[in-house]
């Protein structure tokens, strides 16, 4: 498989500096900032090329793949959650009064699945390390209450990933000691773990690399990522150790079947090293599928139909296919 695809780029006609990628049925959803301001443009997942109109939409756009339909580029505008089509831009629906919150204190959204409907999940912050998790059902606007959460002080909440019926949110606690001419104060990167739709907390591990937490249902089994190893969830019990192998595991797919991790590494030690992005299979991470190689990163990794993958560079957003 690997010997017949290649890189190609993708979204250069369209002047927009892409900060990610979103995949759902055959598209690729790309957003990010243009001349104008924030944009999004749908692609065809298998070949790259416009499935859409350069959409003029919110920065925190997403592509929900509803049940029986096609996606829908899903995002906060007011206090209404929009549905638009992603192939000709014409709004499908929208559902009054949605989005509780200013949408501009938005800092993340992400999709997830609880009790085979989907969700959007949105993480808010109205002042500085005070934060608050909530959810919208997209068919009916309504929220869902069993899914908000406020945290103050103790922690600063990023991002957050979903895989299934658990949500992953990202913190970094601080630890303070204390000397007798002074304090030191200690941040220690967690990934916090919540039962869905209570939102209940049921675990926690620390991260060992990476910016983002990454979590997927893979081959029907919910995982997560610590950064260098893959866990089960929900008793995050290690499923594969990429330690030594990979700087940072980027994104959890099912390629033929078999589960993957699309993992990154540097090529050698230095400032000028390349980052190379590769699939390694859980059951045997010592084996590796090339993908991609970038001067300086790789970034927002996602799998999208056939085991295509999209993904960002400095040099802008890329499809190997």
């Amino acid at each position: 498989m690997a010997d017949e695809r290649a890189v190609h780029p993708v979204g250069e006609e369209s002047g927009v500096r892409w900060e990610e990628t979103w995949t759902a049925g055959d598209l690729l959803l790309l957003t990010g900032y243009g001349p104008g301001g924030p944009r999004a443009r749908a692609y065809d997942a298998r070949t790259g090329d416009p499935a859409g109109p350069l959409l003029d939409t919110p920065p925190l756009s997403l592509l929900l793949d509803t049940p029986g339909g096609d996606p829908s580029v899903a995002h906060a505008e007011g206090h209404d959650l929009v549905l638009r089509d992603p192939r000709t831009g014409r709004v499908r629906e929208r559902l009054a009064g949605a989005v509780p919150w200013d949408p501009e204190h938005l800092l993340h959204v992400r999709v997830a699945e609880v009790a085979g409907r989907p969700l959007v999940l949105f993480l808010d912050s109205d002042t500085p390390r005070s934060y608050a998790r909530w959810a919208v059902d997209p068919a009916t606007g309504a929220p869902v209450d069993e899914l908000r959460g406020a945290w103050n002080c103790d922690h600063e909440h990023e991002r957050f990933a979903v895989a299934g019926p658990y949500l992953v949110v990202q913190a970094h606690e601080e630890e303070a000691y204390f000397f007798d001419d002074g304090v030191d104060i200690c941040y220690n990167s967690m990934l916090h773990l919540h039962g869905m739709p209570s939102g209940e907390r049921i675990g926690e591990v620390e991260r060992r690399a990476g910016w983002h937490p990454v979590a997927a249902v893979v081959g029907g089994r919910p995982l997560l990522s610590d950064g260098r190893r893959v866990l089960s969830l929900p008793d995050l019990e290690v499923v594969a150790d990429f330690e030594g192998l990979a700087d940072e595991i980027a994104a959890l797919a099912e390629w033929d079947g078999e589960p993957v991790a699309l993992a990154t590494r540097r090529a050698w030690r230095g400032a000028d090293a390349p980052d190379i992005l590769e699939a390694r299979p859980l059951a045997r991470p010592q084996e590796s599928t090339p993908i991609a190689h970038s001067p300086r990163y790789i970034d927002s990794v996602s799998v999208g139909p056939d085991g295509t993958v999209a993904f960002l560079t400095e040099s802008g957003a890329r499809l190997w296919a």
